[in-house]
This record gives C-alpha cells, structure tokens and sequence, in this order.
C-alpha cells in the first residue's frame, strides 16, 4: 500500500491515481499467480472499485476511471469492461481504495 487516508476528507482524486493503478496492477499479479502467466489473462470481465471516502464525497466513479483506463492501456479492447464504484466508510489498514477483478483466463488444468 502506497497510500492511506479518506478521499473528501485528506486525499483529492488525483492524489489516489497512483494507488488506484497500483491496486489494479496488483489484481493482475494476484490473477496471475493463480493461472501462472499473466499472458494466460483474456479479458477483464468487471472492475469495482471500493473508495473510503467522507459522507459528503460523491465522485467515486472518478477514482474507478483510474482503474478502468489503467486496464484499457494494458490490455487494449479486451480490457473493457462492466465496472462499479462505491463509498465505503473505511477499508482495511485505512487504504484509501480497493480494487476487486473478474478475468477471464485461458483454461489452466
């Protein structure tokens, strides 16, 4: 985790890109332990991004394009995909985003 704080309160959405991006690269780390090689990954099928935010932030799906642009940069066309964002009132080791991935991976049996 490069980063901790609450978006609205301490952090803006600029200041959560590069620990969004690296959350969304850590999801494909994380995919490809699993099937062995990140060349196995597809496609990305749906993104949602959690953001602890103050009660009064209401722009999460600006931090979720950081994700979702990240994805399309690596993976071009097949990185497009079903997405949602919400606000949550904290996450673990106070990180100010989470990241959650569905792939679709060649078949790895």
């Amino acid at each position: 985790m490069i980063l901790s704080g609450k978006l609205g309160e301490d952090l803006s959405i600029e200041d959560v890109k590069e620990a969004t991006i690296q959350a969304s690269l850590n999801a494909i780390a994380a995919a490809s332990a699993v099937c062995g090689d990140p060349d196995k990954i597809i496609k990305v099928i749906k993104v949602g991004v959690f953001v602890a935010s103050s009660p009064n932030f209401s722009e999460h799906h600006l931090v979720a394009n950081h994700s979702s642009n990240f994805f399309l940069s690596v993976f071009g066309e097949t990185g497009r995909h079903a997405r949602f964002a919400v606000g949550v009132s904290s996450l673990p080791l106070n990180a100010p985003v989470e990241v959650e991935v569905t792939f679709q991976v060649e078949d790895v049996s």
